[in-house]
């Protein structure tokens, strides 16, 4: 939680993706929890039967052990049921959806990121600073002074934009960060490659991310971990400490 808090406060990641990711993390911990609990709730129960001699009474009304037994192992075969259901289904499909969240709100670019005269990583080759930081004007927000230096690989060369005001905006081609009333400074190797350009609305393209989630083990489905068992080793442990979990509640 203190990681999570410390990303917010230094503007890595946004506060609505922080709450999305934290209480994704409820039915994760249920699945883990919940045979425990039944553990000590069941050792408490029958704890406190023993010390007040409710079983003798019990066992003098003609219970025996054996439908004592069949009563609590009723009770875990529901809880187990629980259980598996949440371990074999819920729980890969919510873990992938987190990743998922994780994944982008570090890579993806939110005027909520940025922090007032602080540099911020837009993509793999660009980073923006704001000296004002961001201001609201009607449903929208907009970064004040910004400055923005991008290196292109391509042409081993470097832009720097320099412009009074930034927005984010959508687009069918994608998302895009809108500088107003600036300039762009294109400068490459040689001394005598430099160009400078004014502009009244210059648009810069946000690549989108690209993550291969299949390499997590944990995310993939269990139809998949059982097609893959008998020739990796590791999809094998995934499946077995999934089937551990509602095991465990009735050992």
């Amino acid at each position: 939680l203190m990681l999570w808090v410390e990303s917010a406060s230094s503007g890595a990641v946004s506060l609505e993706s922080i709450m999305k990711i934290m209480s994704l993390q409820l039915p994760i911990l249920v699945s883990y929890l919940l045979p425990l609990a039944f553990f000590i709730s069941l050792l408490l129960s029958y704890a406190r039967l023993h010390n007040h001699n409710e079983f003798v009474v019990l066992y003098a009304g003609g219970l025996s052990k054996f439908r004592l037994y069949l009563y609590t192992m009723s009770m875990g075969f529901i809880m187990a049921s629980i259980v598996l259901v949440l371990m074999l289904w819920v729980v890969p499909q919510v873990q992938w959806y987190r990743k998922l969240l994780v994944l982008n709100a570090h890579s993806h670019f939110s005027v909520d990121k940025v922090v007032p005269r602080h540099f911020l990583k837009i993509d793999n080759n660009a980073v923006l600073y704001s000296h004002a930081g961001s201001i609201t004007k009607g449903n929208q927000k907009k970064l004040m002074d910004v400055f923005v230096a991008r290196y292109d690989q391509n042409n081993h060369s470097w832009q720097l934009m320099r412009s009074a005001s930034a927005h984010e905006t959508s687009q069918r081609s994608g998302n895009y960060i809108e500088f107003d009333n600036g300039s762009r400074f294109d400068i490459g190797t040689s001394s005598d490659q430099f160009q400078k350009v004014y502009y009244k609305q210059y648009g810069y393209r946000l690549a989108l991310p690209k993550f291969d989630l299949h390499s997590y083990y944990q995310l993939l489905p269990t139809s998949q971990l059982m097609h893959e068992m008998k020739r990796d080793p590791k999809a094998s442990a995934e499946l077995q400490w999934r089937l551990a979990m509602p095991l465990s509640v009735l050992v």
